[in-house]
C-alpha cells in the first residue's frame, strides 16, 4: 500500500554526478523544508564526493559490489552510459538497500523545491506528469513522445495512458516496493533475462531512448491503478538557479501586481488618472527592473552555452544559383500538403533534408574527372576546390571581406558525398531536428542581388547516438567550400549575445 501504518513517512534516493554537487545542496535543503515526509535521504554517487556531513545525508557508492549491474555493463546502449545507470540505480535502489520505507521518493540531482508538497494519500502515491497543457519549457516538451516505444519494448502490452500527449519524465517519482517488485519479475520473465540486462538492451533497440518514469508509470497505471494518483506540479526548467530563486520567492511577482494594480485603478472624480508606472516610482522594488534585466542577461548567456552543443548557424546567401528559391518552394509545396492531408513530416525536418537533398545532387553533377571545365575552374580560382578535387575549409576574412582557404586538412570529394548521404539519413529519424528556421524574413524576389544573406538556424538534439553521429557529421562539414554550391556557409553556434541582448546590457551601463 501506499501509506505506512504509523506515518506518512517516505526515504528518499538521489543518484548524483559530480556535475550535480553545485545544486545538490539546494535540492537537499529545499527537501527537507518543503517535503514532511521524507525521513532519509539517500545520495548514490562516486567515491569522489562532498563530505556527507555538509549536507547531512547517508551516501552510498555507485559502484559498491551489491549493485548487479557496473557501469561498464551500459556502455553502448545508445546513449550516455552514466545516464543510464543512474535510471537504474533509481529502480534498484529502493528493493537492495536495508531498511528502506515502503514508499521511497527517487528525485533528480538538480531539482529544487520552492513549495511545500506531499506525496502520499491514504491509500495511493502521487505520481507527476506533464502534458501538453503544462510541460515547461526547453526539453520536457519533447519527452511526450520521446519514450513512447521503450514501454512495449520492455512489456508487449503495455504502454504509455496517454502516448504522444502526456510524459511521467518530471524529475521525481514516488516509488512503491511491491510495485516495483511485480515490474521487475514480469520484465525478467518476459525476456528471460535479469531486469537491468533487459533495460540495458531494449535501450540499444531504442538508439538510448530509455525511462525508467515512463516504465513505472505506464507499468503502475496498468497493472495498479488503484494504487497510484496522477498529479500536475508547477514546474520550471532554469539555466540561473539564483535568478529563479529571486523571481519564485515571490518578488518580481509582487513587483508586477503593483504595476498592473495602478494601471487599471480607477482615477476619482476632479483626479489625473495615474501614469504608468516607472522603476522610481516603485521605491525600494524599482531596482527590480535592472534586476530583471540582468537575470535576462544571465539567462541569455546560459542558453547560448547549451546551443554551443547542439546549435549550428546556416548563412544562406541570396543573387542567381542560390538554394534560397528552393526553400521557399519547399515550404509552400509542404504547407500545401499539409492542407491535404498528406503530411507525415515536420517543416523543419522536411526543409532540413530538402537542403541536403540539393547539395548531394549538385555535388554529383561536378565532372571531376575534367579540370578543364568551366565550373571546376571556377571553383579551383575561388580555392573552394583544390586541384586534386578536394573541398578546402574557408574562413572568413574581414579585412578583405571575403572567404580564403583556413588551415586544415581539405575534404576529399568522395568523404564529401559519404557524408551528405550520412546527414540526410540520420535526419530522416523523428525528433533529431528540434529546429531549422530563418532567423529573418525570406527574401520573396527572386531578383534580390548575393548582397543578401539570410541566416537558419539549426537546433539538433543532445539525447541518444544517432544525434551525436550527426552533429559530428554536421562539425566536420562545418566551414567546408562543399556547401558553396547552394550558396551557404555553415558555422557552430557561438556565446556572442543577440542583438536585443546586446541593446538590453547597453541600456544597463547608460
Amino acid at each position: 500500500m501506499a501509506q505506512p501504518e504509523e506515518a506518512s513517512v517516505l526515504d528518499c534516493i538521489i543518484p548524483a554526478h559530480e556535475k550535480d554537487y553545485k545544486t545538490l545542496g539546494r535540492t537537499v535543503g529545499s527537501i527537507r523544508q518543503f517535503c514532511p515526509e521524507v525521513k532519509r535521504i539517500f545520495v548514490i554517487g562516486g567515491v569522489d564526493r562532498p563530505k556527507p556531513t555538509d549536507l547531512g545525508v547517508e551516501w552510498l557508492d555507485e559502484a559498491a559490489n551489491f549493485w548487479p549491474f557496473s557501469h561498464a555493463d551500459l556502455e553502448d546502449c545508445g546513449c550516455r552510459t552514466g545516464w543510464l545507470l543512474q535510471q537504474l540505480l533509481k529502480l534498484y535502489a529502493p528493493l537492495l538497500i536495508d531498511g528502506l520505507t515502503d514508499n521511497v521518493l527517487v528525485c533528480d540531482a538538480d531539482v529544487v523545491w520552492l513549495k511545500r508538497v506531499n506525496f502520499l494519500l491514504p491509500s495511493a502515491a502521487c505520481l507527476c506528469t506533464f502534458d501538453t497543457n503544462n510541460c515547461p519549457p526547453i526539453r520536457s516538451a519533447v519527452d511526450l513522445h520521446r519514450y513512447d516505444h521503450f514501454v512495449p519494448a520492455m512489456l508487449p502490452g503495455v504502454q504509455k495512458p496517454r502516448p504522444g500527449k502526456e510524459t511521467a519524465v518530471c524529475h521525481h517519482m514516488v516509488f512503491q516496493k511491491d510495485i516495483l517488485k511485480q515490474l521487475i519479475a514480469e520484465v525478467e520473465a518476459s525476456w528471460e533475462r535479469p531486469f537491468w540486462k533487459a533495460f540495458a538492451e531494449a535501450a540499444r533497440q531504442l538508439q538510448g531512448r530509455a525511462s525508467e518514469y515512463e516504465l513505472y508509470y505506464a507499468f503502475a497505471m496498468h497493472r495498479c491503478p488503484s494504487q497510484v494518483q496522477t498529479r500536475a506540479l508547477p514546474f520550471a526548467v532554469v539555466a540561473d538557479i539564483e535568478g529563479a530563486d529571486l523571481a519564485l520567492h515571490g518578488r518580481i511577482f509582487d513587483w508586477y501586481r503593483k504595476i498592473r494594480s495602478s494601471d487599471r485603478r480607477p482615477a476619482r472624480k476632479g483626479q489625473r488618472k495615474p501614469s504608468r508606472s516607472s522603476a522610481s516610482d516603485l521605491g525600494e522594488d524599482g531596482n527590480l527592473i535592472s534586476m530583471l534585466a540582468k537575470l535576462t542577461l544571465r539567462q541569455e548567456d546560459q542558453l547560448n552555452q547549451i546551443h554551443l552543443d547542439k546549435s549550428f548557424i546556416f548563412f544562406v546567401q541570396a543573387g542567381k544559383g542560390s538554394i534560397l528559391p528552393l526553400m521557399l518552394k519547399t515550404s509552400k509545396d509542404w504547407h500545401g500538403q499539409r492542407e491535404a492531408g498528406q503530411v507525415n513530416t515536420s517543416l523543419r525536418q522536411h526543409m532540413f533534408r530538402s537542403v541536403f537533398e540539393e547539395l548531394a545532387f549538385r555535388a554529383s553533377k561536378l565532372p571531376f574527372g575534367s579540370n578543364d571545365h568551366e565550373l571546376i575552374r571556377v571553383l579551383q580560382n575561388k580555392q573552394v576546390l583544390t586541384a586534386t578535387n578536394s573541398w578546402n575549409y574557408l574562413q572568413w576574412d574581414s579585412k578583405e571581406k571575403t572567404l580564403k582557404p583556413a588551415a586544415r586538412d581539405p575534404l576529399p570529394s568522395e568523404e564529401a558525398a559519404a557524408l551528405i548521404q550520412k546527414i540526410h539519413s540520420l535526419a530522416a529519424q523523428a525528433d533529431l531536428i528540434h529546429r531549422f528556421s530563418a532567423l529573418k524574413p525570406m527574401p520573396q524576389d527572386s531578383t534580390v542581388t548575393d548582397s543578401v544573406v539570410v541566416p537558419w538556424r539549426l537546433d539538433i538534439s543532445l539525447r541518444g547516438q544517432a544525434a551525436q553521429d550527426l552533429y559530428a557529421s554536421l562539425q566536420q562539414l562545418t566551414g567546408s567550400g562543399l556547401t558553396q554550391l547552394i550558396f551557404v556557409r555553415i558555422r557552430p553556434s557561438t556565446l556572442q549575445r543577440s542583438p536585443l541582448a546586446q541593446a538590453i546590457a547597453a541600456r544597463l551601463t547608460k
